[in-house]
């Protein structure tokens, strides 16, 4: 089986999609450490009425802090790094700030398709 970008680009833009959307949950949680993102989910209550109620998501910071007093950051997809560079799955930086122009920086480059190859769909 061959890749055939055609074929391919509903799942590479689903794929997209969620990195994105993940980096700007990080940044978020960069900025403020106490976001955490929602969402909603149909409920019926005991009087058997159904109603939206607000769900507050779990959210893990893609980062940690290392001895040396920088950030190390990784990009996951379906809870795992992704490995930006051979034999490297972080990314280290100074401090929050660099952090967030990094994240910025990152999450242009997926919505641009540069970074594609890091999840394209492998032939089996």
């Amino acid at each position: 089986m061959v890749f055939d970008p055609k074929k391919n680009s509903k799942v590479i833009n689903r794929k997209r999609k969620t990195i994105c959307d993940g980096i700007v949950d990080q940044i978020a949680l960069v900025k403020n450490p106490s976001y955490r993102p929602t969402s909603y989910k149909w409920t019926t209550g005991i009087d058997g009425e159904v109603k939206k109620t607000r769900v507050y998501k779990n959210l893990k910071p893609w980062w940690y802090e290392s001895e040396n007093k920088t950030l190390i950051f990784s990009i996951k997809y379906r809870g795992k790094p992704l490995k930006l560079v051979d034999g490297y799955n972080g990314i280290e930086v100074a401090d929050a700030d660099e952090l967030v122009s990094t994240l910025e920086a990152l999450k242009a480059e997926f919505e641009q398709g540069a970074l594609d190859h890091l999840f394209a769909v492998s032939a089996k």
